[in-house]
């Protein structure tokens, strides 16, 4: 809004100003830098007027609130960023919302073994499958108590505590295979005996490699 000053004087022989006239002026410029109507708007402002930032508050509950902003205002280059100190960078985990990092956001071969929780379940083969030893040809299975609806399964391996001797020929090792059944959800461990005759399983550890779905 543009200042109005009420009265206007004009020199000469004779011609006083009144002293309520001289203070109406006063009171009209004193109002235009008051807050309130009639204060100084955005008209009273020049578009090349260039105010620096510095003249903006920097105390709490005085500053630019986020409503003043249009949406869409806050883009790439606003936001701090730092090619090596990490502190420097504005984004940090509470910014981002629970599942807003979506399968097209994750870059092709980003995501190394050092960023996936494997979870690994194992047991003494003789305890899981309750005895010492499985007869020739044979195989025994047990549940692990894992439900196969919570995660993904990776793989399974045998450990020993006995030595195997690489580029001989050797008695066959037991076979480790996970699998599942219709009746229920829990995945099972069946180990099986290639050999043709008894094998005792008290020095092997049977390990299950998995993903939790959660």
């Amino acid at each position: 809004m543009a200042l109005a000053i009420p009265y206007t004087f004009t020199g000469g022989v004779g011609n006083k100003a009144k002293a309520s006239q001289v203070n109406a002026n006063f009171q009209a410029i004193a109002a235009k830098f008051q807050e309130g109507p009639g204060g100084i708007g955005d008209a009273d402002c020049a578009a090349t007027m260039g105010l620096k930032g510095s003249k903006l508050s920097n105390i709490p509950g005085s500053r630019i609130p986020n409503d003043r902003f249009e949406d869409d205002t806050v883009d790439a280059r606003v936001l701090r960023d730092d090619a090596s100190v990490d502190a420097n960078r504005s984004v940090t985990t509470d910014h981002i919302r629970d599942g807003a990092v979506t399968t097209a956001k994750v870059g092709a071969n980003a995501v190394v073994n050092s960023k996936i929780k494997f979870t690994e379940y194992s047991a003494l083969a003789s305890t899981l499958f309750g005895t010492a030893s499985i007869g020739a040809h044979a195989s025994r299975y047990a549940s692990t108590g894992l439900d196969k609806t919570t995660l993904r399964l990776v793989g399974v391996y045998i450990e020993s505590a006995g030595i195997y001797t690489a580029g001989s020929d050797q008695a066959p090792a037991p076979i480790l295979h996970a699998f599942t059944r219709a009746a229920d959800s829990l995945v099972y461990l069946a180990l099986t005996n290639a050999h043709s005759s008894s094998l005792t399983i008290s020095d092997y550890t049977v390990r299950l490699v998995y993903v939790s779905n959660s």
